[in-house]
């Protein structure tokens, strides 16, 4: 596998980053003022009650990290090439005015184009028909 915009994988830099700041971050301190000493025995019940605080800050962490991940490589562009597949080819032939002028063998100039281009076809479905017999 390839990388059309290998750069594109820079931004895996973000993963240590963001485990950086989650480590960083500062919890939040409990104060004790007189408006919050009406709610304690709510805090007590919702205590109680909410017992996944960690859970969730891992499963937040990983699904950041994965999205990091997609987003670099979606950048990146990942090619995967297959050795000995078909590949796809265009023929472009000129069908300008000088393609008309005749050759020592009364033919033009597009008709030796179009003959040269059937042979190609046809020796690349031969080919074709070796690989896939053999």
């Amino acid at each position: 596998m390839s990388f059309l915009y290998p750069l594109g994988l820079l931004g895996l830099i973000g993963i240590p980053i963001l485990i950086l700041i989650y480590i960083i971050k500062s919890k939040y301190t409990e104060q004790t003022v007189s408006a919050t000493y009406l709610w304690t025995l709510s805090e007590r019940f919702l205590k109680k009650r909410k017992r996944d605080n960690k859970l969730t800050g891992i499963i937040s962490l990983i699904l950041q990290i994965l999205a990091i991940v997609i987003i670099s490589l979606t950048i990146a562009h990942p090619v995967i090439t297959v050795p000995n597949a078909a590949k796809e080819y265009c023929f472009v032939l000129d069908a300008s005015g000088s393609m008309n002028i005749k050759s020592a063998e009364e033919t033009t100039r597009f008709e030796i184009g179009k003959n040269e281009i059937s042979e190609l076809i046809s020796d690349a479905k031969k080919e074709a028909l070796i690989r896939c017999c053999a």
